[in-house]
């Protein structure tokens, strides 16, 4: 049966003091035969780097998300429930697959709710690391060139669906805190606000919503990650130049492909193969985002 799978991309960024690039971790964490120094402990299981194959400039990898506590039930039309025929000492993996490129620091990751995602990968090689990772969303060059233009800005909307809290770093930034604030005091899942001048004239504080917009895109690894489910900006270049609102999650760059299951799941070499057609597809829109290529 043909499923459809879906891609995001991200730039992976490391502190200027990291002293080793993503490509150097990987390779590192890939390296030791004993996978139970791999795991990374989480609430109900752990995360694990399951397997890792270089061809030049290229990593392909699975991460294992095993859960071992609150097990969903086996079942069948018929109306038969039961426990699933496990040992005690397994538990239910679901796999993730990504694709590293060292051309340029860019990273192509399946989107798997019930597996790793992106908040949990960068915090998996941050603690194997203990560098900070943290991965960037990337978003259409030429929208995302539009807005570095955009000097005059009228409107910022934005959405956060918080869980559990985000970083220290995040909340130091009023656009995240104040937010989180109403959320706490009001005990509401999400919060949406909408900052503008109405009527009058005017604009806000463009280097303060440059720095608002990236603390809500950033995913920073070592900590529980935010849902940000909208963020737009309202502006122009200059006075005189046309108004536009820049969607900055609707622009995103993704990629979908229809991958054919075996066995009732996607086997790891097909989500490998669609992975590097999704990577090659996009390779003008990464040029116009990281610039040449690092060979």
């Amino acid at each position: 049966m043909p499923r459809w799978v879906k891609f995001d991309f991200f730039q992976v960024e490391l502190p200027d003091n990291a002293g080793r690039t993503f490509a150097q971790i990987l390779e590192r964490i890939a390296g030791g035969d004993d996978f139970r120094a791999r795991n990374v402990d989480t609430t109900d299981g752990y995360t694990r780097l399951q397997e890792l194959q270089r061809a030049g400039d290229i990593f392909r990898g699975t991460m294992i998300r095993g859960r071992e506590s609150d097990l969903p039930l086996k079942t069948d039309r018929d109306g038969a429930v039961g426990p699933l025929p496990i040992s005690p000492a397994e538990g239910l993996g679901e796999e993730t697959s990504f694709l590293f490129s060292t051309r340029h620091p860019a990273l192509v990751l399946q989107v798997n709710r019930d597996g790793t995602r992106a908040g949990a990968f960068a915090t998996y090689f941050t603690r194997l690391s203990d560098i900070p990772v943290m991965l960037s969303p990337i978003v259409d060059p030429d929208v995302m060139a539009r807005f570095n233009r955009m000097t005059l800005v009228r409107s910022l909307e934005y959405r956060i669906a918080p869980v559990g809290g985000l970083t220290a770093q995040q909340r130091q930034n009023v656009a995240v805190s104040t937010a989180l604030d109403l959320r706490d005091r009001a005990g509401a899942a999400k919060v949406e606000v909408s900052l503008g001048l109405g009527h009058g004239r005017g604009y806000l504080n463009g280097q303060w919503v440059r720095g608002a917009v990236r603390a809500l895109r950033h995913v920073v690894g070592g900590q529980v990650q935010s849902d940000l489910e909208r963020l737009v900006v309202g502006g122009r270049e200059a006075e005189g130049q046309p108004y536009e609102v820049l969607d900055l999650i609707k622009h995103r760059v993704v990629a979908t492909a229809n991958v054919q299951e075996a066995e009732r799941r996607i086997s790891r070499q097909d989500c490998w193969r669609v992975l590097q057609r999704a990577y090659d597809a996009e390779q003008p829109r990464l040029r116009a985002h990281f610039g040449p290529d690092r060979r």
